[in-house]
């Protein structure tokens, strides 16, 4: 059996914060150290909490955050892969493309086409 953890305020806080620092701005590509700017919280214990708080690591986390907005843009319409991927802030469709498979088990062009014949 586990030992309750135990978790301070403060630490609870940030953590809540850089989630929805996170949740708000799902398209900006910031690292780690970026995000952590502006909280005064060391990085082991911010990413040691996140991961007991939501179950992903920080950089997993923003990358499914990153990947649903890229849903939301593809279900749209109004823009391509190509596009789509440059909007969620790759420079390359194939890096999108590794992500997003890594995320939803196919490629972006699979998942339009499986979420176009059920819609």
């Amino acid at each position: 059996m586990q030992k309750a953890k135990s978790t301070s305020k403060l630490v609870l806080e940030t953590v809540f914060a850089l989630k929805k620092e996170i949740d708000s701005h799902p398209l900006q590509r910031k690292s780690i150290p970026q995000l952590l700017t502006d909280l005064h919280i060391g990085r082991n214990i911010l990413e040691r909490n996140f991961k007991d708080i939501t179950g992903r690591t920080i950089i997993r986390y923003q990358l499914e955050k990153r990947m649903e907005a890229a849903c939301t843009l593809l279900k749209e319409g109004d823009m391509n892969i190509q596009q789509c991927a440059i909007r969620c802030g790759y420079r390359d469709q194939a890096n999108f493309t590794v992500d997003f498979k890594n995320i939803y088990e196919q490629s972006p062009s699979e998942w339009l086409r499986n979420h176009l014949e059920y819609n």
